[in-house]
C-alpha cells in the first residue's frame, strides 16, 4: 500500500467509511488501510489551503497562481509564480517569494461554520521526496500533461491521481472521466469517476462546459478562475478532469490545446502516454520513479497498481453489501436491545477491557463529566489544576481513552493508542502526572486516574461519561414512564456524537466499537420516542426528536425516512425541502449512494426531486 501514498489511501479511507454509514463495524478488515493512509497529513493540507484563501480574500487579494505544493507532517509549502504577493500570516515567503511556507503549530484552529472554496482543487500528489509528497496543478498545466516513459508505471500514476481527485478532502467533488481504461476504477468513487470508451463524445460536452465557466466569470465580474473562487458565496464550476489511456489523434490534440490551452480553466486533461506537444511531459521509469519535467523535481511516483486498488475495491463492495443490510437490522432494534448489545464494552485501543461497574444514573453531576455524545470534552468541577491550552487536548484524549474502558486498559495499548508513533516514559510520566492533579482526588484522596500493578489504567468512581449514562438508562425495558425516560437521556446529545475532536488527536476514535455503538442506540431511542409521541398525536415533538437525533447522528437514514414519512403528502413543500437537505447533509459526510428504501421514499414524497439536484 506504500505505492500509493498515504494521500490517496486517506480518501479512500473516508469513502470506505463513508460506504460503510454510520452502523458499520469500525474494525473490519482493513488494518492494512489505515496503517498506510495519512489523513493527518491530508487535513493538514486541506486546511492550510482554505486558510490561506481566506485570508487573501480578506486582505483584497487574488489567489496566487501556485504550481505544485510540497507537504510534510508539519509543512505545507506552496510554489507560486513570480507575481505573487504578501503571503498572509502566519504563511512566510522567501526571499524571491516564489515559495510561501506554513508551518502546521502556526496554522489556526478550524472555524466552527461553512468552509470556504477548495482553492486549488486539481492539486494532486504524484511523487514523494526528501521526506516530502509533491503536488502538481493540473488547473496551471498550460494544456495537456503527457505521463511518458515506462507505461505500466505511467498508467498506475495516472489510475491514482484519478482516484486521489476523486476522493480527497481539498477537492470538493472534482468528476474525473477516464477514458480507454478496462479497470474498473469507476468503482472507488462511483458518482465521481466515470469511464468511457472514447474521447469524441466528452469534447461537445466539454466545449460547453467551459462555455458555461466563461458565462459564470463575466456574470461575477472577475477575470477567471482562482478570482471567481474567491467570490464568497458564488456557487464555483465544478472542476472535471480526463484521464486518457493513451496519446490522441493530432486533430483531437489540436481541438484540446484550442479549448484548455489559453490558461488555467476548470478543465484538465492528462494522458498516459508521451505527447510532443505537451508542455508540462513527466517521464515514469520502471524502478518507480518519475521526473517532472520542466517543473525541475524528482521523486517516487505516487502510484496505484491493480492489486492494490482492487483490494479496496473489495472492502467498499462488501460495505455497500453490508450497510443495506445493518440498516435494516439497525431499523428493526428495540432500544433495550440496542443498548444491551452495548453494554459488553470493548474496541479501541485495548479490546479487552471489559464493562465494568455502570456508574450511577442519579440526578447532580459527578465530579468529573466525560461527555461524548456531542463534541468530545472533558469537564471537571474542581480541578487540582487547569491544563495548558496547547496540552488540554492530549490530556482529553487520555481521559476519554481510558473511560471507554471501566475495565482497565493497559499501558502498552493506551501509548499505542495515544501515541501511535511511539513515545519516552518521560513523556508519559509527565501526561499522567498533569491529568492527577487536573482531574484531582476524591473524599479519600485517592487519585481520579489510577495505575493497577497489571499495568492497566483506571479512573475512580467519581467520573462518568454520558455514554454510560446513556446506555444503562436506555437498557430498561419498556413500561410506564418510558417516553419521558429515553427522552430525557436522549437530551444529553448536544451535537454529533463523538465529534470534535481536537485536530491531529485521538486517531483512534474513528474505529472504536463506542463509536458505532452510540449512532446505532441514539438512533434506536430517537425512533422509539419519536413513534411513542405520534401514538398519542404529538407530531411537532416527534418532529423535535427526529431532528434531535439527526443533529447526533447525521447519515442515520432510519431517522430521515421516518422525518419524511412524518410529513407525507400533506406539505410537498417541506417533504421537497427535508429531502433535499437530507441528500445535501449525506453528501457532506461521503455518502453518495444513498439507501434504495431512501431514495424509493423521496421519490413517494418529492416526486422528480432526485432528477433535479441530480
Amino acid at each position: 500500500a506504500a505505492l500509493g501514498g498515504g494521500l490517496v489511501l486517506a480518501g479512500l479511507l473516508v469513502a470506505l467509511s463513508a460506504r460503510r454509514g454510520p452502523f458499520g463495524d469500525p474494525r473490519a478488515e482493513d488494518e492494512w488501510l489505515r496503517l498506510a493512509a495519512e489523513p493527518l497529513r491530508s487535513d493538514l493540507l486541506d486546511r492550510a489551503l482554505r486558510q490561506m484563501a481566506t485570508a487573501r480574500v480578506d486582505q483584497g487579494l487574488p489567489l496566487p497562481e501556485v504550481l505544485m505544493a510540497a507537504l510534510a507532517d508539519d509543512t505545507v509549502v506552496l510554489y507560486v509564480t513570480a507575481d505573487a504577493q504578501n503571503a498572509p500570516a502566519p504563511w512566510t515567503a522567501d526571499d524571491a517569494a516564489r515559495t510561501w511556507t506554513l508551518l502546521s503549530a502556526d496554522l489556526p484552529a478550524e472555524q466552527p461554520g461553512p468552509r470556504g472554496t477548495a482553492p486549488y482543487p486539481l492539486l494532486v500528489n504524484i511523487a514523494a521526496t526528501g521526506g516530502y509528497e509533491i503536488l502538481i496543478d493540473l488547473e496551471a498545466a498550460p494544456g495537456l500533461v503527457a505521463l511518458g516513459g515506462d507505461p505500466g508505471v505511467s498508467r498506475e500514476i495516472a489510475t491514482s491521481l484519478a482516484v486521489e481527485l476523486a476522493t480527497n478532502s481539498w477537492s470538493d467533488g472534482v468528476r474525473v472521466t477516464m477514458v480507454g481504461f478496462a479497470d474498473e476504477v469507476s468503482g472507488l468513487a462511483p458518482g465521481s469517476i466515470r469511464q468511457v470508451d472514447t474521447v469524441q463524445a466528452l469534447l461537445p460536452q466539454i466545449e460547453a462546459e467551459l462555455g458555461g465557466h466563461a458565462a459564470l466569470v463575466a456574470r461575477l465580474g472577475v477575470d477567471g478562475v482562482l478570482s471567481g473562487r474567491a467570490v464568497r458565496g458564488a456557487r464555483p464550476w465544478t472542476p472535471q478532469v480526463v484521464v486518457l489511456s493513451g496519446p490522441l489523434p493530432s486533430e483531437e490534440t489540436d481541438q484540446l490545446y484550442a479549448m484548455i490551452g489559453s490558461g488555467r480553466t476548470p478543465v484538465a486533461v492528462v494522458c498516459v502516454g508521451d505527447t510532443p506537444s505537451a508542455r508540462w511531459r513527466f517521464t515514469a521509469t520502471e524502478d518507480g520513479s518519475v521526473h517532472l519535467g520542466t517543473l525541475g523535481l524528482s521523486g517516487t511516483a505516487r502510484r496505484l497498481p491493480l492489486d492494490e486498488y482492487t483490494a479496496v475495491l473489495d472492502l467498499l463492495r462488501t460495505a455497500d453489501t453490508r450497510r443495506a443490510q445493518l440498516d435494516r437490522e439497525v431499523a428493526a432494534l428495540s432500544p433495550s436491545a440496542a443498548a444491551l448489545d452495548a453494554l459488553p464494552g470493548g474496541g479501541g485501543p485495548d479490546d479487552s477491557g471489559g464493562a465494568g461497574a455502570m456508574p450511577g444514573t442519579a440526578g447532580g453531576k459527578a465530579d468529573v463529566e466525560v461527555h461524548l455524545l456531542g463534541p468530545v470534552r472533558v469537564e471537571v468541577a474542581r480541578p487540582g489544576s487547569v491544563p495548558a491550552p496547547d496540552r488540554l487536548p492530549l490530556l482529553t484524549e487520555v481521559v476519554v481513552a481510558t473511560a471507554l474502558h471501566p475495565g482497565g486498559v493497559h499501558d502498552a495499548a493506551l501509548r499505542a493508542a495515544v501515541w501511535p508513533r511511539g513515545v519516552g516514559d518521560d513523556v508519559v510520566d509527565r501526561t499522567v502526572a498533569e491529568i492527577v492533579t487536573w482531574l484531582g482526588t476524591d473524599e479519600s484522596g485517592t487519585p481520579r486516574l489510577l495505575r493497577a500493578d497489571d499495568g492497566r489504567w483506571t479512573l475512580g468512581p467519581g467520573v462518568r461519561t454520558d455514554w454510560d449514562v446513556f446506555r444503562a438508562v436506555s437498557a430498561a425495558q419498556p413500561g410506564p414512564g418510558e417516553y419521558h425516560r429515553l427522552w430525557q437521556v436522549l437530551a444529553l446529545g448536544t451535537g454529533e456524537v463523538f465529534s470534535a475532536v481536537p485536530q491531529g488527536r485521538f486517531g483512534w476514535l474513528a474505529f472504536h466499537q463506542a463509536a458505532r455503538d452510540a449512532r446505532v442506540l441514539t438512533t434506536t431511542v430517537a425512533r422509539r420516542v419519536a413513534a411513542l409521541a405520534l401514538a398519542e398525536g404529538r407530531r411537532e415533538e416527534a418532529w423535535q426528536v427526529l431532528s434531535h437525533g439527526l443533529a447526533m447522528v447525521p447519515t442515520a437514514e432510519p431517522l430521515w425516512r421516518d422525518l419524511l414519512r412524518l410529513i407525507g403528502d400533506d406539505d410537498p413543500v417541506t417533504g421537497a425541502a427535508t429531502a433535499e437537505r437530507m441528500y445535501a447533509v449525506l453528501l457532506r459526510h461521503g455518502v453518495r449512494m444513498p439507501d434504495p428504501q431512501t431514495d424509493a421514499l423521496v421519490d413517494a414524497v418529492a416526486p422528480g426531486l432526485r432528477e433535479r439536484i441530480a
